[in-house]
């Protein structure tokens, strides 16, 4: 929890300790006692006890080593006493009345020496008491910070594994792109253009959803396209791909390059030439949408795409605790992404 939300609960929770105390002490001096004596000792117990509980707080954050809080914070307790025997000496003066009181008054030599240690050692006492109950508040909150801690770094882990997995486009892709593009200038001019306008395209929609968690469908779909066009352009024919998706389903939610992420997946560990072409197969199934590819697989693979596709699976469990469904079998591999 933040300082703010922490600051406002401990408050509540001392004035709470402090009151229910209070009541405990007016019950303790009994209904027989006047009014006023139990007004002004339950007024200063309430103020010692609520205050010797936010005096906790900078002596745990000041001593780290408990056995040494504890004992710093039972000396803080005795010494914010002081004033309230002073206090309860007044109290006397005006109501004829001591707080605990005397059973035998002449067996006490020293009045006054008697009740500063009485009320010494019950600062002790309220500090022994207080303390393990603001020390089980510090595990509790220590635990809840760790777990948001833990929480922020998981959430700050796969974003930078998705910005890397964004990052994967560039070296492979753009490297392949511009050496087709420069052989199409040469050769087809036109198409050269064409191929030119697509990968820009492309380019533009990394860069605009750079930063983002989640698109539109459809624009998942529009840059899906593009990045296909060029795939298609590069392996001339071989390549063949069947989108088919439900409109209705367009204004639904996707993590960014998702779909590339998983056409990319089949094009590198299968075979795509002219005499085996590689199919793939893009489709919705209620809110799913699944890439399904026949298995042609290479001999040799780098295996970034299966590195991207466990990452994948993460993000939709940390962040929308939903599982993706992978079916690899002896003829084809499908993954079904859940649509948000």
């Amino acid at each position: 929890m933040n300082s703010d939300i922490e600051n406002k609960y401990r408050i509540k929770l001392g004035l709470i300790v402090s009151f229910v105390i209070t009541l405990i002490t007016i019950g303790v001096l009994g209904q027989d006692s006047q009014f006023k004596v139990l007004f002004l000792i339950g007024a200063a117990r309430f103020i010692y006890v609520f205050a010797i509980w936010m005096l906790y707080f900078p002596v745990s954050k000041r001593f780290k080593h408990k056995l040494l809080s504890l004992f710093i914070y039972l000396l803080v307790c005795i010494i914010a006493i002081l004033p309230l025997i002073s206090y309860n000496f007044w109290v006397n003066d005006v109501t004829h009345y001591f707080y605990p009181p005397f059973e035998d008054p002449a067996g006490i030599k020293n009045k006054a020496e008697y009740f500063r240690y009485f009320y010494m050692a019950r600062a002790v006492g309220m500090g022994l008491l207080i303390f393990p109950i603001q020390y089980r508040e510090d595990l509790v909150r220590d635990k809840q910070f760790y777990l948001v801690a833990n929480e922020k770094l998981k959430n700050q882990n796969l974003i930078h594994q998705l910005e890397s997995l964004k990052q994967q486009i560039d070296p492979h892709f753009l490297f392949n792109t511009l050496n087709a593009l420069k052989t199409l200038i040469r050769t087809d001019p036109d198409k050269a253009e064409n191929y030119a306008v697509e990968l820009s395209n492309v380019y533009r929609y990394l860069l605009r959803h750079n930063r983002n968690k989640t698109v539109l469908l459809k624009e998942e779909l529009d840059f899906l396209h593009a990045y296909l066009s060029l795939l298609q352009l590069r392996f001339e024919g071989n390549l063949l791909v069947n989108v088919a998706i439900d409109q209705a389903l367009y204004n639904k939610m996707i993590f960014p390059l998702s779909l590339q992420l998983l056409v990319e997946n089949a094009v590198k560990h299968n075979v795509v030439t002219k005499d085996a072409p590689l199919q793939v197969h893009i489709y919705t199934i209620g809110d799913l949408i699944a890439v399904e590819n026949k298995i042609k697989l290479r001999t040799t693979t780098d295996g970034v795409s299966q590195y991207g596709l466990a990452h994948l699976s993460k993000l939709y469990q940390l962040h929308y605790n939903k599982e993706i469904d992978i079916m690899n079998t002896a003829t084809f591999f499908k993954v079904s992404l859940p649509l948000i």
